[in-house]
C-alpha cells in the first residue's frame, strides 16, 4: 500500500519558500540599515572636514546631501544641518527616516590648535 504523498510536498515547499523569501527580506532591510548608518557617519565627517578647511556651510551640505541621495535612495526624509560654532569646533546633525526607522547622527570636530605646535 502506496500513499501519494505529492500535496504534502507542494505545501512543505512553500512554506520553506515563504520563509526564505522573509529571511531573505529581513536580512535585507537590516544590510540596508547598517549600510546607511555606516555611510550617514562618513558623509557628516566629510562635511565636517569641508568645513575645517574653509568651504562655505551651504557647499559642505549640498556635498554631503548629494551623495546620501544618490547612495541612499530609499528615504522619507533626509536632513542635514551643519554648523560652524567658531573658535575651531563644527558640529553637524544628519537625520534620515526610512519607514519607521530613523538614522540620527550628531558629529563634532574640534581643532585643538596647541597640539600642532
Amino acid at each position: 500500500f502506496q500513499v501519494n504523498q505529492s500535496g504534502q510536498n507542494i505545501v512543505e515547499s512553500t512554506f520553506v519558500l515563504f520563509l526564505s523569501g522573509a529571511v531573505l527580506v529581513l536580512l535585507s532591510a537590516a544590510g540596508y540599515g547598517l549600510f546607511a548608518k555606516a555611510w550617514i557617519g562618513y558623509q557628516s565627517d566629510q562635511a565636517l572636514f569641508c568645513l575645517a578647511e574653509g568651504g562655505s556651510s551651504f557647499a559642505c551640505r549640498m556635498k554631503a546631501e548629494t551623495a546620501l541621495k544618490k547612495y541612499l535612495p530609499w528615504r522619507k526624509k533626509l536632513s542635514v544641518h551643519l554648523t560652524d560654532q567658531g573658535s575651531d569646533t563644527w558640529t553637524s546633525r544628519v537625520e534620515l527616516q526610512w519607514d519607521q526607522m530613523k538614522i540620527k547622527t550628531n558629529r563634532k570636530l574640534k581643532w585643538a590648535s596647541s597640539l600642532w605646535l
